[in-house]
Order: structure tokens, then C-alpha cells, then sequence
């Protein structure tokens, strides 16, 4: 009883304090004559105060408005947020993404849909000149149960967190179309460093040979088109195929474009590099550099990078999400949350 009163004041204090922000029904779930259903199948009864609001909530209203419009306290739309229903943005939330009108300042190599904003959210959240490369766009795995049966749904879901992690951010997003591992051949037990299954191996070797080329060719024709850019890779923490992939394939169409190594960066892939600890030495990891750490200071972001996350409910828990809100403050110590990249050192 006393953690339940503790959790109502908590939510009594953040709806006040979130009352001029936005709340956005994400885009998993769906308001039913009874309730809600959510993007796997499952139905949560809903009181009509709450589904009132609920279908207020898209992003142009202010919390202030929403409890007032579909009489509800502040504090249900906070349990909201705490289940999963809802985000609570910073400002009005376009109802489309933007199209970049000019250059990228920077151009972040993200294997999957979500591996930028996970690594790299910060920088998204403080630089509106942005573009994120999505390689492995052809997803097949989310975190329900599933099956071959349950491929479009899946996609249809990671497609709808990609656009909305888009529109909240700014960022501009293309995708390469290339399907991860799991639709290569690969078994999830394998993807992290192991080869595949015997019988498959030249198979999925050539399939994995034809997405490097493609990440190449892409990768190199995008450096043609904006070739003052800096380039963001992952390091490949966890050592996912996917992510080898990404950065090798990139580095060789950069390395050919004789992109110089002071626009190269390596970013720390998350959430495998918080699992390494705050004082993990990435200097050696990418073959053919010796790189130095850098920080970039996100102590004013962190917790909006972590509200961006929410999107990707497909993927991860709350939970798991604030750990790396916990992790990104102990690199960062008495500086603060950081987000941290590798440079190559000056040969």
C-alpha cells in the first residue's frame, strides 16, 4: 500500500510538471469499441475517461488539455506513460516527418531501425542536420512471440517506430531495404560472432557478401552527394553480424572515397556496450585504427533521448531503457550523461 501511494504522488508531481507537454498515443496500440488492442493482439479494457483521452492524445494537445477535455486527472495520463500507452514529448509533434532541405552536417550508419536513436540520440535530439542511413531495414524480430506468419506485422510495426522516432526528432531517415540476418539465414543464437548452421553456410555467405556490396555502393554514392559530411559507424560492440557489416561495408566506400579520418566516427553500439561497464577500452576494436574516446555532453538530453526510446516499444521494456539513461551517467561522471564516439588518432 505504501509503494502504491508513493507511485500516485510521483505521478501526481510529474503531471504538473508535464502539463504543458505533449502526449502521443504510440502507434502499437489501436482504440477499440472496448478498450484498446495492442499490435500483438492483445486487448486491454480501457474506463471511458481513459479512452477519451486517449484518442486526444496526438501530439497537438498539451496534457494540461487532454485531462481537461476528457475529464481525467493529469496523474492517468502519467500511468498512461508508465504502461506503455503513451509518450510525452517536449513540443507539438508535426504529423509527418520533414524532408532536409540542405546538406547533413552528419550521416549516422544505423544497422537497424532503432540502433541510431539507442547510440546516438543525443546527437539526433542536438543536431537538427541530420541524416540516419538505416541498413537493415527488413526486420523480423520484435520482442512477443513470433513467427513466419508474423513477418508483415512486424514490419508494419517497426516501420511506424522508425517514422515516429522521425517526426519527433527531426531527422531525416533513408533506408537501404536490405534484410538483417535473421532474414539471411542467420539463427538469433548465431548472429552475435558465431558462424551459421553448417548446412546453410554458403548460402547465407553469399547473402551476407551481396548486402555488403549493397552498403558499399550506397554508402559510397552518399559520400559523393555530401562529401563535407561526418560520418557515424558503429564499432560493432557485441560483434552482431549486422553491425560488422555496416561498419565494414561503409569503411571500405569511405576509405575509397578518400573520406578523411577526421570526418570518421565509431559510435559505442548500445545496449551491448553498457553491458561492458563505464570504463570499457575501444581503441583497438575496429581493425586497421587506433582511435581516442570523445564524450559528447547530453546531460540536458538524456532524458528526452530516453522519452524518443519509447518508441521502440516493439523492442525494448522501460526498464531497459532507463539502464541506459544509468549507464550514460556513470561514463559521463560528474560531467553528466554523455554519449560517446571513437576517432581515429592522427597517424
Amino acid at each position: 500500500m505504501l509503494e502504491n501511494l508513493k507511485n500516485f504522488l510521483r505521478r501526481r508531481v510529474r503531471g504538473v510538471q508535464r502539463a504543458g507537454q505533449y502526449p502521443l498515443l504510440l502507434p502499437h496500440h489501436t482504440l477499440v469499441e472496448d478498450g484498446l488492442r495492442t499490435v500483438e493482439g492483445t486487448s486491454v479494457p480501457l474506463e471511458a475517461g481513459l479512452k477519451k483521452a486517449l484518442c486526444l492524445c496526438d501530439g497537438r494537445r498539451t496534457l494540461r488539455d487532454v485531462a481537461r477535455q476528457a475529464g481525467v486527472s493529469k496523474s492517468e495520463m502519467i500511468k498512461g506513460q508508465d504502461d506503455g500507452l503513451v509518450l510525452i514529448w517536449r513540443a507539438a509533434v508535426p504529423e509527418a516527418a520533414g524532408e532536409m532541405q540542405h546538406h547533413p552536417h552528419s550521416i549516422i550508419v544505423s544497422p537497424h531501425l532503432d540502433d541510431a536513436a539507442l547510440s546516438c540520440g543525443g546527437r539526433i535530439l542536438g543536431d537538427q542536420s541530420m541524416l540516419v542511413v538505416n541498413v537493415f531495414s527488413q526486420s523480423a524480430w520484435w520482442r512477443f512471440g513470433h513467427g513466419e506468419a508474423d513477418r508483415l506485422r512486424i514490419q508494419s510495426c517497426r516501420e511506424m517506430e522508425e517514422g515516429l522516432v522521425a517526426r519527433l526528432s527531426g531527422a531525416s531517415m533513408k533506408m537501404l531495404g536490405l534484410p538483417e540476418a535473421l532474414l539471411r539465414g542467420w539463427d538469433m543464437a548465431d548472429v552475435f560472432g558465431h558462424s551459421p548452421q553448417a548446412g546453410r553456410l554458403n548460402e547465407v555467405a553469399q547473402n551476407d557478401a551481396d548486402a555488403l556490396s549493397a552498403i558499399r555502393e550506397s554508402v559510397a554514392a552518399l559520400a559523393r552527394e555530401h562529401p563535407l559530411a561526418h560520418w557515424f559507424l558503429p564499432l560493432a560492440v557485441g560483434n552482431h553480424i549486422d553491425h560488422r557489416l555496416a561498419r565494414d561495408g561503409a569503411i571500405e566506400a569511405l576509405r575509397a572515397g578518400a573520406i578523411k579520418a577526421t570526418h570518421l566516427h565509431f559510435y559505442e553500439d548500445l545496449p551491448y556496450a553498457a553491458k561492458l561497464g563505464p570504463n570499457a577500452d575501444f581503441s583497438t576494436t575496429v581493425p586497421g585504427y587506433v582511435l581516442r574516446e570523445e564524450l559528447l555532453e547530453i546531460d540536458d538530453l538524456i532524458g528526452w533521448k530516453l522519452e524518443l526510446l519509447r518508441a521502440y516499444w516493439s523492442q525494448f521494456r522501460w526498464a531497459e531503457l532507463a539502464e541506459l539513461g544509468a549507464y550514460a551517467k556513470d561514463v559521463g561522471g560528474a560531467e553528466g550523461a554523455v554519449e560517446v564516439t571513437w576517432t581515429p588518432v592522427p597517424s
